[in-house]
């Protein structure tokens, strides 16, 4: 791996562990600041989703970020993308300088759940955008980027319901919160296996 020149090392240590074979040591992930002269340039984000999720931002400003990085013990070096959470069940997004949260919506529980993962959103676009030119730039072992996961349905209906509303409905509107968990959770399923496909296809 290419910023982390004792890999074979580490790679030894999490295979033994997870193996469950006995180690002389616990594995550790221990990162810490180093100086290095051969910084890529980056260009100032127009706005903040620009800073989250222009690729021409983004890529530099993770490479420079593992370059500027000592990946000690078992550390990986990587990219942790929050922009997965752009992987939603609907809702508009809305960006600061330190997260990505979305508008709740006030729900009609006479109607299906409008909680639901379109695979041609705009926002999901735009993070399998990025999500490419990051792995394309990782290449094959260059360093690692975050599959995008998202988040569990639960998390993901609290965040786009708001918390109190959620939790009433959990009371109130069991049979509908039931349906419109299992429609999310489809739809994340749906959601992994497109994303896999996309990475093997890049």
């Amino acid at each position: 791996m290419k910023y982390k020149p004792d890999w074979h090392q580490a790679a030894e240590r999490l295979t033994a562990l997870w193996n469950h074979q006995p180690l002389d040591r616990p594995c550790v992930s221990i990162r810490a600041w180093q100086a290095v002269a051969d910084l890529m340039p980056v260009k100032t984000p127009v706005d903040l989703e620009a800073y989250w999720l222009d690729p021409d931002y983004r890529v530099p400003a993770a490479i420079n970020s593992i370059k500027q990085t000592w990946w000690g013990g078992e550390a990986l070096p990587g990219v942790l993308l929050l922009a997965n959470w752009l992987n939603c069940l609907g809702g508009t997004p809305c960006f600061d300088a330190n997260t990505i949260w979305f508008e709740t919506v006030a729900v009609d529980f006479t109607k299906p759940s409008p909680f639901r993962h379109d695979p041609q959103n705009i926002w999901t676009k735009k993070y399998q955008k990025l999500f490419l030119a990051l792995a394309r730039e990782a290449g094959a072992d260059d360093f690692c980027v975050s599959y995008g996961a998202g988040l569990p349905v639960n998390d993901l209906l609290s965040m786009l319901m708001g918390t109190e509303q959620f939790l009433m409905a959990l009371i109130d509107e069991p049979d509908w919160m039931e349906r419109a968990i299992l429609d999310g959770a489809r739809d994340n399923i749906a959601l992994k296996k497109a994303h896999g496909e996309m990475i093997r296809s890049a």
